[in-house]
């Protein structure tokens, strides 16, 4: 999935940086190379990682990255977690 944002960001001619930085000013940047960058806008995308719930059963249990690699569909499911992906999740199945 993460390819197919990093290849619309390049077709919009949109600088793209990864890594982390910190804001000297509303309008500037310094990477922690040291590299500092300046523009008009400027968009911070943290990102996020599932989480994994931890109780008997869990090592049967996938995380929303892990749905996109199901062949089938399964036949029950339960969708933990009432976040915006959860219940991407939850319509989807």
């Amino acid at each position: 999935m993460n390819g197919i944002y990093e290849n619309n960001l390049k077709n919009s001619e949109v600088d793209y940086f990864t890594g982390t930085a910190s804001f000297d000013s509303p309008k500037v940047v310094t990477t922690s190379e040291g590299k500092s960058l300046t523009a008009d806008h400027i968009m911070i995308a943290s990102g996020s990682a599932p989480t994994m719930p931890n109780f008997p059963g869990a090592e049967h249990c996938w995380s929303s990255d892990n749905v996109f690699t199901m062949e089938e569909v399964p036949k029950s499911m339960v969708v933990v977690g009432a976040g915006y992906i959860g219940i991407e999740m939850a319509q989807i199945m």
